[in-house]
């Protein structure tokens, strides 16, 4: 049965090969300081939504989740939940109901059915990073404004697919796993600094996927799992700098190709040249 909100809509209906999915058109909320929360209220059906601006909680089956700009969030059929303002004066939300029927009738694997698969198998309540998914309710409203009607449900449904593909697989890190994982990864790197360290290798010393560790480190870090082992890098070297040590023994104890890469990877950070930045030093302490 689907649930009232999209029963007194108009509902679109897609098939892929072993599916159908009924979905209502795309919506817009908004949330302020005169209405800072919808209630506690379930469906008896997915509901998806988008965090355009702001910042706020997700607050379902007893856990809260912060929502904010790029964000993609869940919730799932028969499960209380709630959306409230947070540290912000508003958030803006897109969002859709839809539900996953079973066909009787089933043709062969498409592209989309192991999307909803995946997602059915194992889905997670928020996904980071995802602000390509913005450009949806960009196109669609900018698609009715000049007269468009034929393609929307096809944008539609696409959307949704994109939005299960970003739930679907590994669990993001938690708040509080967060300092564990880091802790890991910290002593890896400075267990390792004359060499290059790879990428597999830091899935490994910190237990996430690839996937999982690209996510780690934008949300929890602000940059890439490469950027940020060669900013600890350049940052233990500057203690060798201090020291008198030449360039190119620096490149070596810290695993660069060579003293041109090192320097070239310091002066992007530190805005100067090794031989500058020393200089300043001496200059400073003297």
């Amino acid at each position: 049965m689907l649930s009232d909100l999209l029963m007194h809509r108009s509902v679109c209906r897609k098939t892929t090969g072993k599916y159908e999915v009924l979905f209502n058109a795309l919506k817009q909320c908004e949330f302020n300081r005169n209405a800072e929360r919808n209630g506690v209220h379930c469906h008896d059906c997915f509901e998806i939504c988008y965090v355009k601006a702001g910042r706020g909680v997700f607050c379902s089956n007893g856990k809260e989740v912060l929502i904010e700009s790029g964000r993609v969030f869940l919730g799932v059929p028969l499960v209380s939940h709630e959306i409230m303002l947070k540290d912000s004066e508003k958030l803006q939300i897109s969002y859709l109901s839809f539900s996953i029927h079973t066909l009787e009738r089933k043709s062969a694997d498409t592209p989309e059915d192991r999307v909803i698969e995946n997602f059915l198998r194992e889905q997670n309540g928020v996904a980071y990073n995802q602000s390509h998914i913005g450009v949806y309710p960009e196109m669609l409203e900018r698609y009715f404004l000049l007269g468009g009607a034929y393609a929307a449900e096809s944008l539609t449904f696409s959307m949704i697919m994109d939005m299960l593909k970003s739930l679907s697989g590994e669990k993001p890190v938690l708040e509080d796993q967060a300092a564990s994982v880091k802790q890991r990864v910290d002593r890896y790197i400075y267990q390792n600094m004359s060499r290059k360290i790879t990428i597999p290798e830091l899935c490994s010393c910190s237990g996430l996927s690839e996937r999982a560790l690209f996510y780690f480190f934008q949300n929890h870090l602000g940059v890439t799992p490469g950027q940020y082992v060669q900013q600890m890098k350049l940052s233990a070297s500057v203690g060798f700098l201090k020291m008198g040590i030449p360039v190119k023994s620096i490149a070596v104890q810290f695993g660069f190709a060579d003293a041109s890469a090192y320097c070239r990877s310091f002066k992007k950070v530190y805005g100067s040249s090794p031989f500058r930045f020393s200089k300043s030093v001496e200059s400073v302490e003297i």
